[in-house]
């Protein structure tokens, strides 16, 4: 297997693709490992245990079975009361606090990843395997975590597969995306996809320029104090009530200031003479390939949903770009301006668009599919056609 279809998660051969999946069903359950897995089972068994004993030595002193003095026997209800308190909790923020969130390292996010980030296929990719397509228009939709369905727990809630659905049998609409892509990352697994587009769906985000900002020397700021202080460490790591409240509060303290300094960071990025032309070679190279399979290219441009008014200055240089090059792009921050951003993202901690946005954008997608098809209709009876 070659470097960029591990990269992109596609496996060349057949027999590539079943040792892939067979290392990804040793090593991961839903993109969490299973030694976290079993950790966080023999956690909840422990927990248990210690509330079920806690009971019975409570039980056992106050019906005088155990005959124990009292400054002991306050101590000893004291410790227990404690640990079945902590024990209590930590099965309450175990079972109930699981959501995602844009660190997506939390505990509850690992538990949101574990419960909610399914189906995965053979190529790695959060969607259904995609088989007897030989009489469909095959459609890609390309991006990072907007495609994947950062925050969406039924798949099928996604644009993509909402898309599907009003498209018909006659299509199969594949999402090829993984958190974290960049365009460079996606042009990459479109090469390597083993089917080819009749039409390519890119969906960009404003940082999808990082990977041209490395590539020009731009360091990316750190967006997150990752390593607890040292002897908070292990409680925070592994409890589930302190790994919440540690990094509510982390957020709450540094939010603004880490947005501020992204926010710097992608400025410099897109008004980097070199990053820009780095970054207009990427998005050249998905033209390219589209235009070589005879594909149609839309170009979807989603800005921050937290903050639309500044993300046009990014926004907008990318449809400039589109349009200069002929390509149909639909601009999403001039369609949502001016919306709260409460009703557009999946929570306060999770900045990516909720399952009433995917809908939004799966019905202009469609719309901006179907007037292309009349539009394509009229040039042919321009020119003697149909």
């Amino acid at each position: 297997m070659t470097e960029t279809s591990r990269r992109s998660g596609v496996a060349t051969s057949a027999g590539e693709r079943r040792l892939e999946r067979h290392e990804e069903k040793v090593q991961f359950v839903n993109n969490v490992p299973l030694p976290a897995i079993r950790y966080n089972g023999f956690k909840m068994i422990f927990a248990c245990m210690v509330v079920a004993l806690s009971i019975v030595l409570f039980v056992c002193v106050r019906s005088g079975k155990l005959k124990i003095g009292s400054f002991a026997l306050n101590i000893l209800i004291s410790v227990f009361t404690l640990l079945c308190l902590c024990a209590l909790l930590e099965l309450v923020f175990y079972a109930f606090f699981v959501y995602s969130d844009g660190f997506s390292f939390t505990l509850a996010s690992k538990r949101w990843n574990a419960r909610y980030w399914k189906p995965i296929n053979a190529y790695g990719y959060r969607d259904t395997e995609h088989v007897h397509v030989n009489a469909k228009k095959i459609l890609f939709v390309v991006g990072d975590s907007i495609v994947a369905g950062h925050g969406i727990e039924d798949y099928r809630d996604r644009f993509s597969n909402v898309l599907a659905r009003k498209l018909g049998e006659s299509w199969e609409v594949i999402s090829i995306a993984k958190n974290g892509w960049d365009t460079n990352d996606e042009y990459d697994a479109m090469v390597t996809y083993p089917l080819k587009p009749h039409m390519i769906i890119l969906s960009y985000f404003i940082n999808d320029i990082e990977g041209a900002a490395r590539k020009s020397g731009e360091r990316r700021p750190v967006l997150m104090q990752d390593k607890p202080p040292p002897l908070l460490a292990p409680l925070i790591k592994h409890s589930y009530c302190a790994n919440y409240f540690y990094w509510r509060i982390h957020r709450h303290n540094f939010a603004d200031t880490l947005a501020n300094q992204y926010r710097e960071y992608l400025t410099r990025a897109y008004e980097s003479t070199h990053t820009w032309q780095v970054h207009q070679k990427e998005l050249t190279h998905i033209m390219e390939y589209a235009g070589s399979n005879g594909s149609e290219l839309i170009v979807i441009v989603f800005p921050d949903f937290s903050n639309i008014e500044q993300s046009k200055a990014f926004t907008s240089k990318i449809v400039a770009f589109m349009n200069e090059n002929g390509v149909r792009v639909i601009d999403m921050a001039s369609r949502l301006n001016g919306r709260s951003t409460a009703d557009l993202v999946v929570s306060a901690i999770d900045a990516h668009p909720n399952t009433t946005v995917h809908g939004e954008i799966a019905e202009i997608l469609y719309e901006a599919i179907c007037e292309g098809k009349t539009l394509r209709k009229n040039d042919k009876k321009g020119n003697g056609g149909e």
